[in-house]
């Protein structure tokens, strides 16, 4: 398959040896903004003479000014490629004189790799078969002619041999090499301006954000940009005058194109970081040799900003416990200079909305006149209403409060409230774990009946932050009755 013009081209070969429906090679198109057969194109085009020829490729062809016009194929039947092409629309198109037709008898022809320089459009087709164990042929669309400076054959002797049983490239546009693999299983190089294997170029790209050096979140630790060096590598071993450098900005426009210095560097001090925060230096070497790249040898681009010391910030997260009352950082580290230790940072950890004390009160009188059976710790029985008779029109009334802690942090400050009897009062403030409850004991001689006490407690959460005003529970009520009661509610 291959794509031209926002249509895809497919080349099909219904052979006499494996089809039902034996015919000779065709092209056909598919267009994925009407998802239905490309106008032109209703039916396949034929792409070679008979059944006995097939196809492993479909390439598109171009223009000189390098804009895609049509699509090809080239088949073969045990004789030399014949190369069929027809335009977007469907109408034929003269074949490029790629010299396809003349590399021998039995070579098949697989996808190109095509690629665009400023000056020029060329595809890179990967042959093999008959005469040919493996080689690369280049055609020039700018020119229409076989590329100048390749070879008309392009193999590979160097590389097992010769046998290289080309299938496909890929360019690698920051070193300007061909990537190739083939039928031998084999991964090798191939210079696309002379063909030779292997391709001696190299080349690296680094991104530099200075940003990305600091965590605090403060402005001004840039300076500014300094340089970009080669390391490791022995600088005779290059060509500088032939190496290029581009340093662009994240979308690619190009800020500038300096040269290699004899000492292998780049100056960076004309571009201004805070303009261009962040930029790509991209050098692009010839070499003389490759001996600089082994396999204990890795040569490496570095770029340089002037600034201040890099940050490391380490961020600890505090699980939803609400036991954590605080937190205390120290990070170690070690570096060429040996062990590091950090400041300590404490931190009280404040209580989210889920922890916080859920306080309860219970109000209760007892239902007999005994005061040992009603005082503290007394059996009672205690009741939400005293009996109708127990303290006829007047008498002394014994309360019972029991302010609980359902929540998941203790309770502070605990105080209880009760207006009617400011003896259940005196119990003073007081604090309430987990879980845990308190009884307050307190009596009330009575004038009147029946009497309504309402009681609550007023309250603070454990490690709440300081200003956090108190919290008072829900109110719960007793009754001490008289013949009324039948008109009083408790709660």
């Amino acid at each position: 398959m291959t794509t031209a013009g926002g249509k895809v081209f497919v080349s099909s070969s219904p052979q006499t040896s494996g089809s039902t429906l034996a015919a000779a090679p065709a092209l056909g198109c598919f267009d994925p903004a009407t998802a239905t057969v490309c106008a032109g194109w209703d039916t396949a085009h034929p792409a070679g003479p008979s059944a006995a020829h097939y196809s492993y490729n479909a390439f598109t062809s171009y223009t000189a000014s390098g804009a895609a016009n049509g699509v090809c194929t080239a088949t073969t039947n045990g004789g030399s490629p014949l190369t069929t092409c027809y335009g977007i629309d469907g109408s034929p198109l003269a074949a490029p004189a790629t010299g396809l037709g003349t590399v021998g008898n039995g070579v098949l022809v697989f996808n190109p790799e095509v690629v665009t320089t400023a000056t020029d459009t060329r595809s890179y087709f990967p042959v093999w078969g008959g005469p040919v164990p493996g080689a690369t042929l280049c055609y020039s669309w700018t020119t229409a002619q076989p590329c100048a400076g390749f070879p008309a054959t392009a193999t590979h002797p160097g590389v097992g041999g010769g046998a290289t049983r080309d299938y496909g490239y890929t360019y690698d546009a920051t070193t300007r090499c061909l990537i190739a693999l083939g039928d031998a299983g084999v991964l090798f190089s191939v210079d696309p301006g002379t063909g030779a294997t292997p391709c001696v170029h190299s080349g690296a790209a680094v991104t530099l954000k200075p940003s990305d050096f600091y965590c605090d979140g403060s402005s001004g630790h840039v300076q500014g940009y300094t340089e970009a060096r080669l390391e490791a590598i022995d600088l005779t071993h290059v060509d500088l005058a032939a190496s290029t450098v581009a340093v662009t900005d994240p979308d690619g426009t190009v800020l500038a194109t300096p040269a290699l210095t004899p000492a292998g560097t780049v100056d960076l001090s004309g571009i201004s970081a805070a303009d261009h925060p962040s930029i790509t230096v991209t050098v692009q070497l010839v070499l003389n040799s490759a001996a600089d790249f082994s396999a204990t040898n890795h040569p490496v681009l570095v770029a340089s900003y002037e600034g201040d010391a890099p940050q490391i910030c380490a961020r600890t997260v505090v699980e939803a416990d609400c036991a954590v009352t605080q937190v205390s950082d120290t990070a170690t580290a070690t570096d060429g200079s040996g062990s590091l230790t950090s400041n300590t940072v404490e931190l009280a950890v404040a209580p989210g909305a889920h922890c916080k004390p859920e306080v309860t009160v219970n109000k209760e009188i007892c239902t007999v006149s005994n005061p040992h059976a009603c005082g503290p710790g007394g059996a009672g029985p205690w009741a939400k209403k005293s009996p109708v008779d127990l303290l006829q029109l007047l008498g002394t009334a014994y309360w019972r409060i029991t302010v609980t802690n359902t929540g998941p942090v203790e309770a502070t400050g605990v105080t209880v409230n009760d207006p009617t009897t400011h003896g259940c009062q005196a119990a003073g403030t007081f604090d309430l774990a987990v879980g845990a409850s308190r009884q307050v004991y307190c009596n009330s001689f009575l004038l009147a009946l029946p009497l309504k006490n309402t009681a609550s407690a007023t309250f603070s959460g454990l490690n709440e932050p300081p200003g956090t005003p108190p919290t008072t529970s829900a109110p719960s009520s007793a009754i001490a009755c008289s013949l009324l009661c039948i008109l009083t509610k408790e709660s």
